[in-house]
C-alpha cells in the first residue's frame, strides 16, 4: 500500500487502545497537518492482536495487519520496549509484561532494577536503549 492510498482514505486505524498512545498519534498527525482521522481499534470493536513475533518489527506488523484485516482500513501500530545489553537485550519485546502483569509499569521497572543491581559496579551507568518500531498494514 503506498502512502497515497492511506492518505486518500482519510482514516487510519490505530492498533491500540492505550489512551496515551491515541493522544500522541492524534497530536502527531495534527502537527504534520495530515488530513487523517485516527480511529482507535476499540471504537471498531477490534480485540488486541496476539503478539507472538520474535522482534519489535514482527509485532508491529502483526498488530497493524490484524487491525487492517478486521476493519478493512489501513492501520498503524507500534511495538516498543527497553533493551539492556548486559541482560542479553532483556526485557526487549517482553517489556510490557516483564514482571508478569501486562501494563504494570511499576512492577516491570522494579524487576528490571532488581535484575540490574548485581551488575552495577562502583555506581557506573548501565547502558540501555528504548526501541520503537511503527508498522503500517
Amino acid at each position: 500500500m503506498s502512502s497515497k492510498d492511506w492518505l486518500s482514505q482519510g482514516t487510519l486505524v490505530l492498533a491500540s487502545n492505550n489512551k496515551g498512545k491515541i493522544a500522541e498519534f492524534e497530536k502527531l498527525f495534527a502537527e504534520l497537518a495530515l488530513p487523517v482521522e485516527v480511529i482507535p481499534q476499540g471504537r471498531l470493536n477490534i480485540e488486541d492482536a496476539i503478539e507472538d513475533g520474535l522482534s519489535f518489527i514482527e509485532n508491529a506488523i502483526i498488530k497493524a495487519r490484524h487491525a487492517s484485516r478486521i476493519s478493512g482500513k489501513p492501520a498503524i501500530a507500534d511495538d516498543s520496549g527497553i533493551c539492556v545489553p548486559v541482560l542479553g537485550g532483556a526485557p526487549g519485546i517482553y517489556s510490557a509484561r516483564y514482571a508478569g502483569e501486562h501494563g504494570d509499569d511499576a512492577a516491570n521497572n522494579a524487576k528490571l532494577l532488581e535484575n540490574l543491581k548485581p551488575l552495577r559496579q562502583d555506581d557506573q551507568a548501565i547502558e540501555a536503549m528504548f526501541v520503537c518500531v511503527l508498522g503500517i498494514g
